[in-house]
C-alpha cells in the first residue's frame, strides 16, 4: 500500500513538473499561442490552461504531444531549451501516465524517450557547439564547424589530427586538448568527415613540424584521410589503425602514444 501511494505521489509530481514548465514557456510565447494550441488540439482556451495548470493533476493526454511540441517548440537558443526539457519530462513521466489514467488517450499508445535533439539535421552541429562552449577553455571550433581544435597550441609540435562519423563519443572531439589530439573531425553521423574537413584542420593546427593522421580502419575514413593527405601536398603523414578490425580502442592508444612521441622538434614514425 505504501509504495503505491509513494509511486501515486511521485506520478502527481512529475504531471505537476512538467504542466509547471509548459506554463512557463507558453507564458514567455507570442500573444495567441494559446490559441493556437487549442485551435491545433481541437478544442478550446479553457483545455489549454487545464494542461498548463499545475493544480490540475489529469496529465496531458498522450495523442495531444506531438501538437504541443509543434507549437511550443522555437529557435530561439534559450526558450528551445526549455522545450527540450518539456520534451523529457513529458516523454519519460507525464505520457506514460496519460497514457494509463487519462480518459482522453488510447489505453495502447505509450510514449516513450528515445533521443534528446531538436531536430535531426540540427544534431551535429547544435551537439558541437555545446561541446564547444561547455569547454570553452579548452577547445574551439573551426570554420563551418569543420573541426574541433585546440584553442592553445603549441609550435614546434607535430600536429596530430584524428576523425570519424559522430556517435562514437568520446572519439574524437572529446581527445582533443593538451598531451592528446590537435584537432578533430567530426563527419554526421556514422559518416566518414569529408577530405577537405582534414586538409583546414590541418592548416590550422599546423606548428611547423608537420602533421599525423591517425585513422580508424574504416573504409572511408581511410579513403578520406588519404586523399586529404595528397592534398595537403606531402605536409602529413597517416597512420592507420591495425587490420582487419575498425579498431577504436587501438586507435585511442594511438592518440595517447603519438602524442607523447610529439614533442617540440620531434617527427613521429608509429
Amino acid at each position: 500500500m505504501d509504495g503505491e501511494i509513494g509511486a501515486r505521489d511521485l506520478k502527481a509530481s512529475y504531471v505537476a513538473a512538467y504542466k509547471t514548465i509548459l506554463r512557463n514557456v507558453l507564458d514567455q510565447r507570442p500573444s495567441g499561442t494559446r490559441q493556437r494550441l487549442a485551435t491545433a488540439l481541437g478544442k478550446n482556451r479553457s483545455f489549454v490552461s487545464q494542461i498548463s495548470n499545475p493544480a490540475y493533476s489529469v496529465p496531458i493526454p498522450a495523442k495531444h504531444l506531438d501538437a504541443v511540441f509543434e507549437i511550443c517548440r522555437t529557435s530561439d537558443r534559450r526558450q528551445r531549451t526549455e522545450s527540450l526539457t518539456i520534451w523529457c519530462v513529458m516523454s519519460c513521466a507525464g505520457s506514460r501516465a496519460s497514457c494509463g489514467q487519462s480518459n482522453d488517450a488510447p489505453n495502447d499508445r505509450e510514449v516513450r524517450m528515445k533521443k534528446l535533439i531538436n531536430a535531426p539535421q540540427d544534431l551535429l552541429s547544435e551537439s558541437l557547439d555545446g561541446f564547444a562552449a561547455a569547454h570553452r577553455e579548452i577547445v574551439m571550433l573551426g570554420e563551418e564547424r569543420k573541426f574541433v581544435r585546440r584553442r592553445a597550441l603549441t609550435q614546434g609540435k607535430v600536429a596530430l589530427i584524428s576523425g570519424g562519423g559522430s556517435g562514437h563519443e568520446p572519439l574524437h572531439a572529446g581527445f582533443v586538448g593538451l598531451g592528446m589530439l590537435d584537432a578533430a573531425c567530426p563527419g554526421h553521423v556514422f559518416t566518414s568527415p569529408t577530405p577537405d574537413q582534414m586538409v583546414a584542420a590541418a592548416a590550422a593546427v599546423d606548428g611547423g613540424a608537420g602533421t599525423l593522421f591517425i585513422v580508424k580502419n574504416y573504409e572511408g575514413d581511410v579513403m578520406n584521410f588519404e586523399m586529404a593527405a595528397e592534398m595537403a601536398a606531402g605536409k602529413t603523414r597517416s597512420w592507420s589503425a591495425p587490420r582487419p578490425r575498425r579498431a577504436w580502442g587501438w586507435t585511442a592508444s594511438g592518440h595517447s602514444v603519438s602524442a607523447s612521441m610529439a614533442r617540440p622538434g620531434r617527427w613521429v614514425s608509429p
